[in-house]
This record gives structure tokens, sequence and C-alpha cells, in this order.
């Protein structure tokens, strides 16, 4: 359920299914694995497993996720996957990011999360450069695991006494919720774009009107950049509620947002936007919505995206975005709002208002 700010936002039901989940050739390669080598976990009965995934074949574990989606679907499996671990594992696995800052991060928290002699496995795609995080991943322990099936590879490492603690605290604390140099922003690894301003966000607040009022919504909110842009810019903004699937993002907008929190309430959700949003309750939405999983898969959770920020629109509100320039937002803005206006472009990106 959502986590709205007190006295911020209503509270509402989830109305819609979540979309499927893209496929995890890496999860199926390592349960394989650990089903030819079963031998590996006897013995090794407490396990956590990070940034875990629902599958039917999952072992018994200590399931640790901060993505809604995947928390939620945990959940449906019937396991009570937290947002934190807590203490000693015998076992640890981890299935690999797109993100180097969050791997590397991650193999250094895994090992600190070990007793001694404990496993870590981590299975990651190729085409993510798993043989280059295997190099890695030997550079803090001896490897004792290589396995690689579905174009995917698997690897681990046990802890020994070799290990350099100093080395793995000092590693892991690079996960950490923190301001960026570049940005000025709090941010950390594990969020989306962490360590810049995205171009399209940037686009997308230098385009919006400065008049903004009354209350609006932010989808896909990441870190806070654009609710803070809108927020120091828009003094007769009532009310604004971030919507993120991300929990370390939605961490990091709070700290973004303090000082600007006094002329506005402002609502934080840890929801998958994809399900539903509160119906007629915004005078606009602005959107960044998710482009980077493929074309199929882009087009399917912008028309999503942009299909629930009508319903959650009054009938006089208006939809404001930014879009990958070769996607047709336009057709979809068009029937479910009706009017759309391109209100700038550039070889990348385009920004959009749409309204009833």
């Amino acid at each position: 359920m959502n986590h709205p700010h007190p006295g911020s936002s209503p509270v509402w039901e989830p109305v819609e299914e979540p979309l499927a989940p893209a496929p995890s050739p890496a999860l199926d390669a390592m349960l394989l694995l650990l089903e030819r080598e079963s031998e590996w976990l006897e013995g090794h009965s407490h396990r956590l497993f990070l940034r875990a995934r629902a599958h039917p074949d999952l072992p018994q574990a200590v399931m640790q996720q901060t993505h809604r989606a995947e928390f939620e679907r945990l959940l449906t499996s019937g396991f009570k996957p937290v947002l934190r671990e807590e203490g000693l594992f015998d076992a640890c696995l981890y299935l690999g990011t797109s993100q180097r800052e969050e791997n590397l991060a991650n193999f250094a928290r895994g090992l600190l999360a070990l007793r001694p002699d404990g496993l870590f496995l981590c299975a990651m795609p190729n085409n993510l450069g798993a043989s280059r995080y295997e190099k890695n991943l030997r550079q803090l322990a001896p490897l004792v695991v290589q396995f690689s099936k579905y174009h995917s590879r698997v690897f681990g490492v046990r802890l020994g006494p070799e290990v350099d603690r100093q080395l793995l605290l000092e590693q892991a604390a690079r996960g950490e919720l923190r301001r960026s140099e570049k940005t000025g922003f709090f941010t950390c690894p594990g969020i989306f774009g962490w360590d810049k301003i995205d171009e399209g966000s940037a686009l997308l607040a230098r385009n919006l009107p400065e008049d903004l009022s009354g209350s609006g919504a932010d989808l896909g909110a990441g870190y806070g950049y654009l609710a803070h842009q809108i927020l120091l810019s828009n003094k007769q903004v009532d009310r604004l509620d971030l919507f993120e699937v991300e929990e370390l993002a939605l961490q990091a907008a709070r700290k973004n947002l303090q000082d600007l929190e006094s002329s506005a309430a402002v609502g934080y959700h840890w929801h998958d936007v994809t399900t539903g949003i509160p119906p007629g309750q915004y005078d606009w939405v602005v959107m960044n919505p998710p482009f980077h999983q493929g074309h199929k898969r882009s087009l399917e959770l912008g028309q999503r995206f942009v299909r629930l920020a009508a319903k959650g629109l009054r009938r006089d509100g208006v939809l404001y975005m930014v879009g990958n320039r070769h996607l047709p937002y336009e057709a979809i803005l068009g029937k479910f709002l009706g009017k759309v206006r391109t209100l700038a472009a550039t070889s990348r990106f385009k920004v959009l208002a749409a309204w009833r």
C-alpha cells in the first residue's frame, strides 16, 4: 500500500494489475546451478537474497528488495520481503543490476552480511559485463563458483579469513545515500540516473508553466529533481504527491525536498504507478515515463502511465510529460485526453502537454 505524508493526499487502493515482469535468465541460471549443486546450501539454512525477484523455484531466504513491483511479487509468492536486512547469514544470493556502482557496493554489502566461511553467489546477464564483475568480486575474495548458462554468468566466493574487512566497509559505503558533487542532490546507486540530472527531466522542467498551482502529482519522481524545480519556482502549489517505485529514490527525494515542504504539502508514495493513482484528484500531473527497457516494453509502460495519469486529473487538469522523441505518445495522449500540444523538442526528447 502507499505511504502518504500525513494529511497531504487521499488514501486509495490500486485498481490495475501490474505489468508482467521482464524475464530474468540470470536468475534462471542461478537456480539451475543450485538445483544441480544442492549440497552448497545444505547447512546454510539462514540465507539472504539481495535484490530478490519472485520465482517458483526460489529457496527459502530473507528476501531483500526496495523496488515496489518486485516487492509485491514476492509478497504474492508467499515470502515476507524486507527493505533492509539485519544480522548475519550463512549464504547470500545477489541478482546483479545494470548499475556498476550499485553492484560493487552490493558485493561488499553481501560479504559483510555473511558469517565466516559464508557463500556469496552472484548471477548476472553477460550483456551487463558479467565477466568483468566476476573479476571485481575475485578482488575481494577467492572465487569458488563459476557457471555459465542462458547467456548469463553465475559466480561466487566464500568469506575466508584473508578477506580485507576494511576494504569491504569502504566499498559498501559507496552505496549509501549522499549528496552528489555533480548535481548537488542527495542520491545513491540503485536509483535510475542516480549520478546525473536526467536530460529529459531537465527539458521538462525548463518548459513547464511558471504559474502551476493547486494540487499536482509527479509520476516516477526519482530522487525528486523535477519536484524540487516545481516547488522552487511555483509558490502557489498547495500539494505535490510524488509516486516512485524505488524506495531508495523516495528516501533521497525526502532529503532533497525537506527545505521546500513548508510551502506545500508533499506526499511521498512508494508505489508502482502502473497499478493506478488516485482518480480525479489533480490539477496537473508531470511525468518522465520509463523508456529505457526496449521499444515494445517502453511503449507499453508509457501508454499505461498516460492512461492512468489521465484518470488522475480533474476535468480541467493538464498533463505535462517528456518522452523519447521516437515514441508515438501523441496518439495515446489524444485518445485519453483529446488535446495535445508540443511545448519543446530536441533531437532526443519532446515535451508534450495534453488536456481535455
